[in-house]
């Protein structure tokens, strides 16, 4: 039986969690590709789940997709990241703030 992997923030590629969906399915593992925009490389194997991974909704629809089409879960890679952009001089010089 196949082993079943969640990847957040897979949908940009080249990227990290692009990178690692494709690793898996080449191993025949299934996963689910979450991200904020559709990949062109998803298949049998790698279903995508649209949406903010902060949002509990995409959260649920995420797990839902899992265990419907495939019964369980065994790993998750947390990719998403979230980005604060500004210039240097405005970043808080004291790190504990």
């Amino acid at each position: 039986m196949s082993k079943v992997l969640i990847v957040t923030g897979a949908s940009k590629h080249p990227g990290i969690g692009s990178a690692v969906s494709m690793l898996a399915v080449s191993h025949d593992w299934n996963v689910i590709v979450n991200g904020r925009s559709e990949p062109t490389w998803t298949g049998d194997r790698a279903i995508f789940v649209p949406g903010d991974i902060c949002k509990e909704s995409t959260q649920q629809a995420i797990v839902d997709t899992a265990i419907n089409h495939w019964g369980r879960i065994d790993g998750i890679v947390h990719n998403a990241a979230l980005t604060h952009s500004a210039k240097a001089i405005d970043f808080a010089l004291d790190w504990k703030s």
